[in-house]
This record gives structure tokens, C-alpha cells and sequence, in this order.
């Protein structure tokens, strides 16, 4: 009897335990996390980002464009000098005459600098019952400095003055005076292309001196150009 009863009390007991086993497996697996929860629930679509856009540069000004510039010309010195009026008058003095020279500059569309390289006449003598003459000229080596605005242009130069003159009289020697020399330029310049057609003029004081002599010119020079810009 006491047996039987043991028996019924521990089935009674086992029995729930078993019960709980069961429905346990018959339930569905549970998420993990609430995370899981909504993504299985309420699955997003996939989003591409936006295609970064492209870093805006700049717009680069035409005024600071980097311009060089040659130029090659041709003109007439009319000159002038104290001197002139102290000359023998059977000397047949002859003031002036042809020049040219070359220009050299960089810079920008309203402001370019560079060099000038110029042959500058400024007189001639061939005294009466010689044969030959002589020449005074110069070759000025000046720093040139332009602002240009809707084709014009106005200009400072200055530098060193080089004497090139010489004598053909036969017996007469002839004295070098090296010197300095300032003044300016003014003009307008026709562009077509990568060509310049330029018609100025230039001033230029010449200050030339040697031992015991000092001369000092002015020089007027109406000149037309040819260009080439890059």
C-alpha cells in the first residue's frame, strides 16, 4: 500500500515537468534581440548613397594670364642738344637719324616689364675738305616697364648708355662718352592673333659724359612695331 502511494506521488509530480518539455519544442524560436525583431518584421530596402559631387574650382581671371611679348621696330630720332648749336657751320652737321631696336616683356594683360635693347643716332658731322665723317650713336640698354588699357599703352624706360659712334676722317680720333639714360613711351597697339601691330612714340634723355666733356641729348622717335604675343 505504501508502495502504490509512493508511486502516484511521483508521477503526479513528473508529469508537468514533461508537459512543459513539450510545448517548449511545439513553440516558435524567439529573436534574440528587438533589433532582430524589426528587421525580420519590417525588412528595409537597401539605399545607395549619393554620388559625391565634384570639387567646384575657381574661375581663373584672364586679367592675371602670364603675356610675353617681343617687339621689333623701326623709327627716326629727331634729336637735339645744346651742342648742335656750337658746331662749326662747315661742318655740315646732320642731327638724328634712323632707329630701330627690340623689346623684350612679361607680365600680365595691363602691366608688362622686361628689357630694351636700341640703336639710337643722334648726329653726324663731315667737315668741308675731308673725306669721311664722323657719327655719334648710342646703343641704349633700358629696363621698360608698360600699363596697357583697351589698346593703349604708356611706358617709363631708363638705363645704360652704350657709345657705338666712330670716325672714317683719316687722322681724327674719335672720343667715347657712355652714359645713362630715362624717358618714357606712349602708343597704341593693334592686336590680331598671336601678332601685334604697334604705332608710338618714345623720349628718351641721353646723359653721356668722358673725361672733361659732358653732353646731354633729347630724343624724340616716332616708331611702328611688329609683335608677337604668346
Amino acid at each position: 500500500m505504501r508502495l502504490t502511494t509512493l508511486f502516484v506521488a511521483v508521477l503526479i509530480a513528473v508529469t508537468p515537468v514533461v508537459g512543459q518539455k513539450k510545448a517548449a519544442a511545439k513553440a516558435p524560436p524567439t529573436p534574440q534581440t528587438g533589433e532582430a525583431t524589426t528587421t525580420l518584421a519590417n525588412p528595409q530596402p537597401a539605399q545607395n548613397s549619393p554620388p559625391a559631387a565634384p570639387a567646384k574650382t575657381a574661375d581663373k581671371d584672364p586679367q592675371m594670364d602670364l603675356v610675353w611679348s617681343a617687339l621689333f621696330w623701326g623709327g627716326y630720332n629727331f634729336a637735339s642738344s645744346e651742342s648742335f648749336e656750337k658746331a662749326d657751320p662747315s661742318s655740315n652737321l646732320r642731327k638724328g637719324g634712323l632707329a630701330g631696336g627690340a623689346e623684350f616683356l612679361v607680365g600680365i594683360p595691363l602691366v608688362r616689364g622686361g628689357v630694351a635693347v636700341s640703336y639710337l643716332p643722334t648726329f653726324s658731322v663731315s667737315p668741308a675738305g675731308q673725306s669721311g665723317s664722323i657719327v655719334k650713336a648710342f646703343l641704349p640698354i633700358e629696363g621698360v616697364l608698360n600699363a596697357y588699357l583697351w589698346g593703349f599703352f604708356l611706358g617709363i624706360r631708363a638705363g645704360y648708355l652704350v657709345d657705338i659712334g666712330s670716325s672714317s676722317i683719316s687722322g681724327q680720333s674719335y672720343t667715347r662718352t657712355p652714359g645713362t639714360t630715362f624717358g618714357g613711351q606712349v602708343g597704341y597697339q593693334y592686336r590680331f592673333g598671336t601678332f601685334a601691330l604697334e604705332v608710338g612714340m618714345i623720349y628718351t634723355f641721353a646723359h653721356a659724359e668722358a673725361t672733361g666733356i659732358h653732353e646731354d641729348y633729347n630724343n624724340v622717335i616716332p616708331r611702328i612695331g611688329l609683335g608677337l604675343l604668346f
